[in-house]
C-alpha cells in the first residue's frame, strides 16, 4: 500500500509538471511575472528627466516604457510616473519612483490588472555609491524572501533614463521593481488593511511579527513601526489575524547607505548597533525562531557570496555583519538552554516604539 502511495504521488506530480506550462498560459500573468519569466533585465524609461525630478505628491507624469522580449521584439508601455518617499525625496539626486500601467492596456495585452509598482531607484549621484546602495537594498531582500514567503518579490533592473526632450544625457543605473500589494495580497491569500495602526500582539500573527523582527535585528534596522504601520504594509489572514510584511532596508546596517542615522533615540550610536522592536512573546518562541534562522545560515550567506554584481568589499561586509548575528545568537546560548525576549532585549530594555504600549514590549512604567 505505501509503495502504491508513492507511485500515485509521482504521477500527480510528474502529471502536475507536464500541464504546468499550459496552466501559466491559460493564467493571466501579471506584467511584473512576464519581465522575470522572460529574464528582461534591460528597460528604457523615456520621459521628461527635468520635470521628473520636480514632482511632489500625488502628481504624475507620461513616460514609455520599452524592453526587448524574450522574441527579440520591441515592446513599448505607456506608463505613469511618480515620485515617492517623502525622506528620499528631501535628500535625495534622484527619486524614488511608483510605475502606474495602464489597466486596459494590460487586459489587452491578455495581462492581470496588476498595474501599480514601487521601484526603488538610486538616490545618489556618484555612480559607484549608487550602485552598490541599489545592490545592498536588492540583496537584503532576498535574504528576506529566502525567511518568508511574507515578503515582497523583487526584480532587479539595468535602467536606461533618457529625456524626452533632449536636454539630459541618457542616464544608465540599477533599479529594483517590488511586486504590487494587490499581486502580495492575491499570492498569500491574504487582505491589505489601508489604515491600521495600534495592533496589540493578541491582533497579530505571533510568528510571522517575530520573524519579522528577528530579520530587521539581523540587518540592523530600526526604521519601522508595527504600531504605526511604518514600512510595514500589514495584510488580513484568513483566520483573522494580521502578517507584517517589510519593506524600506536603506537605513539598515546591512544596506549601509550615507545618508542613513541612528535613531539614538531607541539607544542607537550607530546605524550598526542591534535594537530588538519585536513583541514580547514567550521564551519557546523566541528559541523556535531563532533556531529558524540558524537552519537558514547556508541559505543568507550564499544569497549574499552569489551577489556578483556587488564588489567584493560590499559582499564582504554584508557577511561580515551577517556573522556577527549568528555569533550573536550562540553567545545567547552559552547563557541558558532556551534563547529568550529578555536576552534580545538586553541592549536597549526600556525602549518601545512610539505610539505603542510598553507593556507589549514587556516594560513597565
Amino acid at each position: 500500500m505505501k509503495k502504491y502511495s508513492c507511485m500515485v504521488r509521482f504521477f500527480i506530480v510528474s502529471f502536475t509538471t507536464f500541464l504546468m506550462p499550459f496552466l501559466m498560459e491559460a493564467q493571466s500573468m501579471s506584467i511584473f511575472d512576464y519581465l522575470a519569466a522572460q529574464e528582461i533585465t534591460e528597460v528604457s524609461i523615456t520621459t521628461d528627466l527635468a520635470q521628473l525630478l520636480t514632482l511632489e505628491g500625488d502628481e504624475e507624469q507620461k513616460a514609455v516604457l520599452s524592453f526587448v522580449n524574450g522574441a527579440k521584439e520591441t515592446e513599448l508601455w505607456d506608463i505613469k510616473l511618480s515620485a515617492r518617499g517623502k525622506f528620499r525625496l528631501r535628500i535625495c539626486d534622484f527619486p524614488p519612483l511608483k510605475i502606474d500601467f495602464s489597466k486596459d492596456d494590460l487586459k489587452s495585452r491578455g495581462f492581470a490588472s496588476y498595474d501599480k509598482y514601487k521601484l526603488v531607484t538610486h538616490c545618489q549621484e556618484n555612480r559607484q555609491e549608487a550602485r552598490e546602495a541599489v545592490l545592498r537594498e536588492y540583496t537584503t531582500y532576498q535574504l528576506y524572501k529566502a525567511l518568508t514567503p511574507a515578503s515582497y518579490e523583487t526584480h532587479l533592473l539595468r535602467i536606461d533614463y533618457i529625456d524626452s526632450e533632449e536636454k539630459v544625457s541618457t542616464e544608465r543605473r540599477y533599479a529594483f521593481l517590488l511586486e504590487s500589494n494587490k499581486e502580495l495580497q492575491d499570492r498569500l491569500a491574504v487582505t491589505e488593511c489601508e489604515d491600521c495602526l495600534g495592533y496589540s500582539p493578541e491582533q497579530v500573527d505571533s510568528q510571522a511579527e517575530n520573524l519579522m523582527a528577528v530579520f530587521q535585528y539581523m540587518i540592523g534596522n530600526t526604521d519601522f513601526n508595527l504600531s504605526m504601520a511604518r514600512n510595514l504594509k500589514l495584510f488580513h489572514t484568513p483566520g483573522g489575524t494580521v502578517v507584517p510584511v517589510a519593506y524600506d532596508f536603506d537605513f539598515s546596517a546591512m544596506v549601509g547607505v550615507s545618508y542613513a542615522i541612528p535613531a539614538r533615540e531607541l539607544g542607537q550610536k550607530t546605524i550598526k548597533d542591534r535594537i530588538f522592536l519585536g513583541f514580547q512573546v514567550t521564551d519557546e518562541q523566541m528559541e523556535q525562531t531563532l533556531a529558524y534562522f540558524e537552519s537558514k545560515r547556508e541559505t543568507l550567506e550564499l544569497s549574499i557570496k552569489n551577489q556578483r554584481l556587488l564588489s567584493a568589499n560590499a559582499r564582504y561586509e554584508m557577511r561580515e555583519y551577517l556573522n556577527e548575528f549568528y555569533d550573536h545568537l550562540t553567545d545567547l546560548r552559552q547563557f541558558g538552554g532556551l534563547r529568550t525576549y529578555s536576552q534580545m532585549r538586553q541592549t536597549a530594555p526600556e525602549v518601545v516604539p512610539a505610539g505603542a504600549k510598553p507593556e507589549n514590549y514587556g516594560v513597565r512604567r
